[in-house]
């Protein structure tokens, strides 16, 4: 059953709470007062650039890439920054669809930066892509 309009505020409102202000990346979250996590996850590794793909149309691929620096010291991330890049393909690629709830709010943002492009783009036998 499809969660009605209340529980998708409840929802929403969670996640929005763990949302650290001081970044704008959903991969940064704490917790609010009072509150465990309901599933723990440990740091295994350090990365640097997360790329993902977030959204997909016909033979276009949107891409999002999140670059942050870790304090180890601190256990804290800080975003340096966030590129979006518009990929296509000769052929049409499969459809992206989200998970979970962080995974909905990338794929929307991926759909509005599509979608913000200027103008439309051929491609051409040899690669070559014009605007």
């Amino acid at each position: 059953m499809a969660p009605t309009a209340e529980e998708r505020t409840t929802i929403h409102e969670m996640f929005l709470s763990t949302l650290d202000p001081k970044t704008i990346s959903f991969r940064s979250r704490v917790l609010p007062p009072n509150a465990v996590w309901m599933e723990n996850s440990k740091l295994k590794s350090l990365d640097i650039c997360h790329p993902q793909v977030c959204f997909t149309q016909g033979n276009y691929i949107q891409v999002r890439v999140h670059s942050e620096v870790a304090s180890l010291q601190d256990k804290e991330h800080m975003t340096t920054n966030v590129f979006h890049f518009t990929f296509m393909s000769e052929k049409e690629v499969p459809l992206v669809f989200p998970r979970t709830y962080g995974e909905s709010m990338l794929y929307l943002d991926g759909q509005r930066h599509f979608k913000s492009m200027s103008a439309p783009v051929t491609l051409k036998r040899d690669y070559v892509v014009e605007p």
